[in-house]
């Protein structure tokens, strides 16, 4: 922290003209200042705010500052450098029993926050993403036609129509998130198959983590 010496033209120079700043006081010997001890050891530099100065101590390797301009290479956090991560694949499929017209639930590990961006469905079928495993099951008896009711913690609700690998793209994009009371990065799905047979049907979601 810079100190403000006041002007010392004209003043005495046996040690009789001082300057107190921060509980240091310095001694003007006529050519420079000299710290006279007081409680400079015991200083602690104060939590900077809109009223007060205060300070940051920069290593030139975590922390550093660049035209003013102070960042960090930690992640999160306000004030420091935040380090964003790229786009994920994530992708979980059903049992190779699982035959045409009925329903498996699957698990998807990914994140427990995140912006979702597309669904990749291997075969035709009607996949529906959770944000528990008892919005899932609350969900079961719903049919195709029917649209989920409010308030029923659903994510993403995709049938796909295309015989083999379709990609559905949300635009804008969703959020979606484990709602259970300690949050996991288990996505919840159920996986209908409407491919016409006995297959194993993959669900592959691109995902941006959101939560740590």
């Amino acid at each position: 922290m810079a100190i403000l010496f006041p002007d010392t033209a004209g003043e005495p120079t046996d040690g009789s003209f001082r300057h107190t700043e921060n509980g240091q006081t310095w001694i003007w010997n006529g050519t420079s200042w000299e710290s006279s001890g007081g409680t400079l050891d015991s200083y602690i530099l104060p939590t900077a705010s809109t009223t007060v100065l205060g300070g940051v101590k920069v290593d030139g390797t975590s922390v550093t500052i660049s035209n003013g301009v102070i960042s960090s290479s930690g992640g999160g956090g306000g004030g420091g450098g935040v380090t964003l991560g790229s786009r994920q694949d994530f992708t979980a499929g059903t049992s190779a029993a699982h035959a045409d017209g009925t329903s498996e639930g699957i698990t998807i590990t990914a994140y427990k926050a995140y912006a979702l961006l597309s669904m990749t469905v291997s075969d035709q079928a009607w996949v529906t993403l959770y944000t528990t495993s008892a919005a899932r099951t609350a969900d079961n008896s719903r049919v195709i036609t029917q649209d989920p009711a409010p308030n029923a913690g659903i994510i993403a609700d995709v049938v796909t129509t295309t015989s083999g690998s379709e990609t559905v793209n949300f635009a804008p994009g969703l959020i979606g998130y484990n709602g259970d009371a300690t949050p996991s990065t288990t996505v919840f799905a159920t996986v209908r198959n409407r491919s016409g047979s006995t297959q194993t049907i993959s669900v592959s979601l691109k995902c941006i983590q959101l939560e740590a």
